[in-house]
């Protein structure tokens, strides 16, 4: 786990060697992540966005499957948002969520106590 431990070290001595004990602090920094996005297709008739499947992947650099929350952003606002459950996530737009258009989404991992943020790269979602 990520955070700031003292780590300590004693030897009781023997007839040979006298005692001695010893502490030091530790920090362990949080884990780097990458986060990706797919769209389950790239163009969609309006009003039929329900049908829009959003997937994200958060994966770690090392350790364990990064947990939290994920959302998927257009600008600056939030068009879905879930809790990872082992490293991924799915949501789905609802109808007519989005004008016709071409609309640059992106998913956003907020980190958690072992993990750092990421974002993933922009994908296009358009809507005829």
């Amino acid at each position: 786990n990520a955070g700031s431990f003292t780590v300590a070290a004693s030897f009781a001595g023997d007839s040979n060697f006298n005692s001695s004990s010893k502490s030091t602090h530790l920090t362990v920094s949080k884990v780097k992540s990458s986060t990706t996005l797919a769209l389950s297709k790239a163009s969609i008739a309006y009003g039929k966005q329900k049908g829009e499947l959003f997937t994200m992947k958060v994966t770690a650099a090392a350790g364990g499957a990064p947990t939290g929350s994920v959302k998927v952003l257009q600008g600056f606002t939030t068009v879905c948002t879930a809790t990872l459950s082992h490293g991924s996530w799915t949501c789905s737009l609802k109808a007519k969520q989005l004008k016709k258009g071409s609309h640059s989404v992106y998913a956003l991992y907020g980190g958690d106590g072992n993990h750092l943020s990421s974002a993933s790269k922009t994908v296009t979602l358009k809507i005829t």
